[in-house]
């Protein structure tokens, strides 16, 4: 169940980065995908965080740029409710690049961090 939604979600990736242009949609879908799985696991257990926080800031200010920025044509409010999500994952990433991971995690645990 798992492989078919992440194969979904990767081919509906692939075809909304052949929409807007990107280059090599194809691997740059799972070049995303990959990066975004493996930076919310390292962030879920707080091994090295702000760094897996960086390429997924980068992603989310990406995706809100190349999705969510033309819709400012309709209207702020349109704009702001189709990237709620983008920005508070944006937001969250930032959050986790400047205070890192917390007490339980395995930086602190094991680095001191």
């Amino acid at each position: 169940m798992v492989f078919t939604y992440s194969r979904n979600t990767v081919f509906e990736n692939d075809m909304i980065m052949r929409l807007f242009g990107f280059p090599i949609p194809e691997f740059t879908a799972y070049f995303v995908g990959f990066f975004e799985t493996l930076g919310g696991f390292l962030i879920l257990i707080g091994l090295a965080s702000r760094l897996a926080a960086i390429p997924l800031a980068i992603t989310m200010a990406v995706a809100i740029i190349t999705t969510k920025f033309p819709q400012f044509a309709d209207g702020f409010w349109t704009f702001a409710h189709a990237a709620r999500l983008d920005i508070s994952m944006l937001l969250a990433s930032i959050f986790v690049i400047f205070n890192g991971s917390g007490g339980y995690s395995v930086d602190k645990k094991y680095f001191g961090d």
